[in-house]
């Protein structure tokens, strides 16, 4: 009976975990992946409070912000190139982040349930609408100016997905897509593009006091 009793105990610990709980009925803990507005920072952090929440998973850097200028910031993951994750913040105090992005092929991380390389077609899907963006071959080619409203905007709460798509290479891609100036995604040659989301993160709004 014994032996019973304990292969019972061993098959519903098993079936427990495949579906994603503990033997005691608890959720099993499962991985971060996703970035959120509270994870792997909240609207209420600071450069001093990440830093301390990471410990030696994070450390003050200078990130680059485009057209060759930087700006210092909270690296996190600072060793592991794939799992890094850069975090920018509001003023020169840096309470309040600004910013959290990421890129690299092998990333792990996601947001709004978009990953990197997934298509610029498919993720206007999800936002159910077109997709204002920058023109490519320009500083900030391909960075998403605004979602028109769309379901993005508001589907992650207290921030919004910040992305940057490229286009793929070797595709020949028209004149038109490139330039200084917004385009939007739905663009009768941006088909030709095979755009993807080459940088992923999320974007906050600045504190009211600043």
């Amino acid at each position: 009976m014994r032996k019973v009793g304990i292969g019972i105990l061993a098959a519903l610990a098993a079936t427990a975990l495949l579906f994603g709980q503990s033997a005691g009925g608890k959720p099993a803990p499962q991985p971060r992946r996703a970035i959120t507005c509270n994870w792997p920072v909240g609207p209420f952090d600071s450069a001093r409070t990440v830093l301390r929440r990471f410990g030696r998973q994070a450390r003050m850097e200078d990130i680059g912000i485009g057209e060759g200028e930087t700006e210092r910031g909270v690296v996190l993951f600072p060793n592991d190139p794939r799992r890094r994750i850069e975090v920018l913040f509001w003023g020169s105090t840096r309470h309040g982040p600004q910013s959290v992005n990421f890129a690299g092929a092998r990333a792990p991380w996601t947001a709004a349930g978009i990953r990197l390389g997934d298509s610029l077609a498919s993720v206007s899907r999800r936002n159910g609408r077109a997709i204002n963006m920058q023109m490519f071959d320009a500083d900030y080619g391909g960075a998403v100016h605004s979602f028109n409203g769309g379901r993005l905007e508001s589907v992650m709460g207290d921030c919004e997905p910040m992305i940057t798509f490229s286009p793929t290479h070797g595709t020949g891609y028209s004149n038109s897509l490139s330039g200084d100036g917004a385009i939007e995604s739905d663009h009768p040659d941006m088909a030709k593009a095979r755009a993807y989301v080459s940088v992923l993160g999320v974007h906050f709004p600045p504190p009211t006091d600043q």
